[in-house]
C-alpha cells in the first residue's frame, strides 16, 4: 500500500510501485481525480491497467455516472 496526496505524487510513484487497484479522490489539491485517473491510465503499461475506484464526498446519481463515463470500476 502506498498513499500520496496529490496527482503529482501519484504520477511520480509510478517509477517503483505497480498497485492492483487505485483508490482515488476526486478532490485532489492539485488536479481533479478524473484528470489525474486518465493521466495515470495512459501512463501505465497496456497489459497492467489497475482499476481506479473513485473515492468521493460527491455521491450523487449523475457523479455516479460521470465516474463511470470515466472509466472508474467504481464509486
Amino acid at each position: 500500500v502506498r498513499v500520496v496526496g496529490s496527482s503529482a505524487a501519484a504520477t511520480a510513484a509510478l517509477g517503483d510501485f505497480e498497485p492492483d487497484v487505485r483508490l482515488m479522490d476526486l478532490g485532489l489539491p492539485d488536479e481533479n481525480g478524473y484528470d489525474a485517473a486518465r493521466r495515470l491510465r495512459a501512463l501505465a503499461p497496456r497489459d497492467r491497467v489497475p482499476p481506479v475506484v473513485a473515492l468521493s464526498g460527491f455521491g450523487q446519481a449523475a457523479d455516479i455516472e460521470r465516474s463511470r463515463q470515466e472509466g472508474f470500476a467504481e464509486h
